[in-house]
Formats: C-alpha cells, sequence, structure tokens
C-alpha cells in the first residue's frame, strides 16, 4: 500500500478529512470499547432521560445528550463530540492556510500526546470549555467564514454555556482581557458579529433561568451556586470566619458544627452521611437559600473579601500545574453513579458498559502523564518565543495571548469557585499544544516562502 497516495486521498476532501479527523479522535472510544465515564456522568445521563434539570447541574448537557442520542445509546455523544471538534481543528488551520495533510498530522499528534481524546470521548461537558474557546475566537476572526459556519459557531457556544456554569464566567473573563490588553480592533471589526455573540452570552443563562421556572424550581440561574461557593469557603477556612461572625445575631443549620467543618470541597458536597450539607442543612435546595447569606459575606465584608481574594490567587497558582490527564477515568460498576441510568435506561449497552476497560481498571496515565508534562513546558515555552517572532502579525498575537488567558481564567474560575482538580485544568491544556504546532508550521511555511523566494 502507499500510504503517501493514500494520506493525498484523504486530504483532497474536505468531508473525508473531517471523517478521518472524527475516528483518530474517537481511539479511546474504540479501545476502551464504550463512551468513557465520570462519576457524574450519571447524572448528566439521568438529565438527558427525565429532561429536568438537576439540583447541582444545568440541564444544558443533558439536552445534548438526549439530542444526539434518542435515549439509545451513548456511542454517538463522544462521535459528535469528536466530529465538532475535527471541524474547529479544520477551521482553525484553515485559517491560517495550513495544508490538510499538515491537519491530519496535527491531529494524530494531539490525539497521542495531550489530553483531547481523553475528555471528547467522556460522558462528560468537560470538552466544551475548548469547543467554547476555539468557536468564539473563529467567530470573531474568520472574515471569510460561510453563513453555515456562523450559525454553527453560535450553536456550539450557545450549547458550551449552557452545559457548565463555569463556561459563561470564563468566556466573559478572556473577553473582557482581550479587550482591555489591546485588542479591541479585532473583537470589534465587525460590530454585528460582536452583537450577536454577546446576544447568545445573554440569551444562554435567560434559558437556564426559564428551564428552572418550567420544572417549578423559581427564575434562577442556578440552584446550587451558594453551595458550591460555600463549599470552597469551607475548603479555605474562610467559612469558619462567616460563621463567628454570623451565628452570634441567628442560629444557622451549620453553627452548631462550625468548628468541625468539612475540609475539603469533595466531602462537603458528596458526603452524605457525614456532610453538614445533608445532616444539618437539609440537602441542595434547602442549602442553597440559605448559604446566600454566606457568599454575601464575600463582597459585603472587607476582611472576608480578601481573604477570599488572597484564597483565589493561591488556588488559581495551584490549579494552574494540576496538568494529569485521566483523573477520575476509573472503574464505575456497580452502585456507582453510572450503573443505575445505564443497566435501566441503555440495557443493550450494558455488556459493553460493565466489561470496557475502563471498568476493569486497565487504564494506566503514568507514561503519557510524563510525555505531556514535558510537552506542556515546550508548548508554554514556545508560545513565549513566537510572541516576539509574530510581533506584527496581529491576529496570530490575539490567538497567542487568548490561549495563555484561556488558560489562566480557567483556572482562575474553577480554582476559586469549585475546588483546585488536575481534571478542571487538563481539559484545557491541549490549546497551547495545538496553537504551537499550527504556528510553527506557519514559522515553516514562511521560511520556505522567503527561501524560495530569494532563490528565483
Amino acid at each position: 500500500m502507499n500510504w503517501r497516495v493514500l494520506l493525498d486521498q484523504i486530504a483532497a476532501s474536505k468531508l473525508t478529512l473531517l471523517f478521518v479527523l472524527t475516528l483518530i479522535l474517537c481511539w479511546p472510544l474504540f479501545y476502551n470499547g464504550y463512551p468513557l465515564l465520570y462519576s457524574d456522568s450519571g447524572t448528566y445521563i439521568v438529565s438527558s432521560i427525565e429532561l429536568k434539570p438537576p439540583v447541582d447541574r444545568p440541564i444544558g448537557y443533558g439536552l445534548f445528550i438526549n439530542w444526539i442520542t434518542w435515549k439509545a445509546t451513548l456511542y454517538t455523544v463522544p462521535l459528535f463530540q469528536n466530529l465538532i471538534l475535527s471541524f474547529l481543528i479544520v477551521r482553525c488551520c484553515e485559517l491560517f492556510k495550513l495544508k490538510k495533510i499538515i491537519i491530519l498530522f496535527i491531529t494524530i499528534i494531539l490525539s497521542l500526546i495531550t489530553g483531547i481524546s481523553w475528555y471528547s470521548n467522556q460522558i462528560m461537558p468537560d470538552i466544551f470549555t475548548s469547543i467554547l474557546f476555539l468557536s468564539s475566537l473563529l467567530y470573531l476572526t474568520d472574515e471569510k467564514a460561510s453563513r453555515f459556519e456562523k450559525t454553527l459557531s453560535l450553536l456550539f457556544i450557545f450549547v458550551a454555556l449552557i452545559s457548565h456554569f463555569s463556561n459563561l464566567v470564563i468566556l466573559i473573563i478572556t473577553l473582557t482581557l482581550l479587550f482591555i490588553i489591546g485588542f479591541k480592533s479585532i473583537l470589534l471589526a465587525n460590530k454585528n458579529k460582536f452583537k450577536k455573540l454577546v446576544a447568545v452570552i445573554t440569551i444562554a443563562p435567560l434559558f437556564l433561568a426559564f428551564n428552572h421556572w418550567k420544572n417549578d424550581f423559581g427564575f434562577v440561574v442556578s440552584r446550587s451556586n451558594n453551595v458550591f461557593l460555600t463549599a470552597r469557603l469551607a475548603e479555605t477556612g474562610i467559612l469558619k470566619k462567616i460563621l463567628d461572625k454570623k451565628c452570634i445575631k441567628k442560629n444557622y443549620s451549620l453553627c452548631a458544627c462550625k468548628d468541625s467543618l468539612p475540609n475539603a470541597t469533595a466531602p462537603f458536597l458528596w458526603d452524605y452521611q457525614n456532610s453538614p450539607l445533608y445532616t444539618k442543612s437539609g440537602g441542595w435546595e434547602k442549602a442553597n437559600v440559605e448559604y446566600a447569606d454566606f457568599v454575601k459575606q464575600i463582597y459585603s465584608d472587607k476582611e472576608i473579601f480578601f481573604l477570599f481574594i488572597k484564597a483565589s490567587f493561591t488556588a488559581t497558582w495551584q490549579q494552574l500545574f494540576e496538568v494529569n490527564i485521566g483523573s477520575g477515568l476509573s472503574a464505575y460498576g456497580e452502585n456507582s453513579a453510572p450503573f443505575y441510568p445505564i443497566s435501566a435506561h441503555l440495557k443493550k449497552e450494558y455488556p459493553n458498559y460493565i466489561n470496557a476497560k475502563q471498568q476493569q481498571s486497565q487504564f494506566n496515565f503514568e507514561l503519557l502523564n510524563s510525555i505531556n508534562k514535558v510537552v506542556l513546558v515546550f508548548s508554554f515555552t514556545t508560545l513565549l518565543f513566537l510572541f516576539f517572532v509574530f510581533k506584527n502579525d496581529k491576529r496570530v498575537l490575539f490567538f497567542l495571548t487568548a490561549v495563555f488567558i484561556i488558560c489562566i481564567s480557567n483556572a482562575a474560575v474553577t480554582a476559586s469557585l469549585a475546588n483546585v482538580y488536575d481534571r478542571l485544568q487538563a481539559r484545557v491544556l491541549w490549546l497551547p499544544v495545538f496553537f504551537v504546532l499550527v504556528f510553527i508550521t506557519v514559522l515553516i511555511q514562511k521560511k520556505l516562502l522567503e527561501r524560495n523566494s530569494t532563490s528565483s
């Protein structure tokens, strides 16, 4: 077989290229024998079946699962997620005039040495943070995009915003910082497009609020924001200081246990037998109302505000170095959260699910994480170097700056409002590797063009 001819044939057609890239990104799905699962996957699967917003999650990802699975199979979820990624990768590369054969090799490299495929094949909304980032940048910068491509970008942005609460904050921070740093001309190059993007950003939380109202939960964007933030305050020790002040005036449910609060976010939120969230506060619904008083102290009490800012900076710094791939991809067999909806509603897939390599604890990420850490050090160092190489190219500088901002803003939002956890940061860390590959290729093409013009 002539591999060069085969590769040329793949690269000749854009649809064929998208199909092949999707298959390449799907390799963990094929290797595992079933979509990858996390403990939270069960909640999203249930919401896709019942079409009711979970108390601790937005409805968006459940709707996404429902739309593309028809309640019949989970295999289509990673397939569609990888198809979306392939579409965006191709558009980004074409924006900088990379050849299709180069796009193919870049995708292969990404799938092997970064976490992209390990996130895109999960029944989790984590990959939509990267999808949100790429869709937004392409929508704002690609002037040659067709109406279809623009519409798809806005659709991807909308789905990402209603799939995870952090995405809205991350996008707003990213766009704001890009505006402040000096990329106003690029962001507002087409004011009509920017207005449409702002409209989508506005409509997304309204959609979530309307969905809650429709299900008799009140017109609120989130029913759990105060609980998540209170758990974070407990982890930093700030909640104890708030309760020391507040319990003098009012007997809150946490007053009786303010000296023995969980010192980490996870046990506060998920230890159903011991956490005061369940034993004292009556669960998420009641607690979210009561805990609002604690959250208000962040902006109404100067001491608490500065303690929170200090803790956020510390946590953000820690989160930036939480880069390990594979966190949470352990076995979720019988009596786990994903087990019940799959065994009850997807009975034909049950054998594939229970016999998957993940459920047999056959994953080992030690080698991949060792390689990934070296690759990330090289990538961020190279990105800094590329700032000087492309100092006169405003669009390249825009993308380079945006990559740094998305990594920092993702770390800041997740660490400050949720917890420090490598799964939350590693989900976007394939992006710097991707753009290093893109811009190194652009640089090589530029040098070759200069050499050819000189020799001629």
